[in-house]
């Protein structure tokens, strides 16, 4: 068996590509997810609608986009979300 041994600039460099390789495969494994069952955040649903944290509390308490608990956190369905965009006739 080989020993290699590492200065303490490589083992930076080494740590972020791979902390880079598994932000990358995360994304990667949410992209293959299919839309209508991935859940979001209320930090993704407030990025993605541009709106704020109350207004999307107050859509939710309103009934116009449903959320699901898990403990603490508060998750949307994609398709819940999409559902709640109202299409506008140009």
């Amino acid at each position: 068996m080989k020993t290699l041994i590492l200065q303490e600039a490589d083992l930076t460099a080494l740590y972020d590509c791979l902390k880079e390789l598994r932000s990358e495969i995360t994304e990667l494994r949410r992209m293959k997810e299919p839309p209508e069952h991935r859940y979001l955040s209320r930090s993704e649903v407030c990025d993605l609608l541009h709106i704020s944290y109350s207004t999307l509390h107050r859509m939710t308490r309103q009934g116009e986009i449903r959320c699901l608990k898990n403990g603490r956190r508060t998750l949307f369905l994609m398709s819940d979300v999409e559902a709640a965009m109202i299409p506008v006739n140009a």
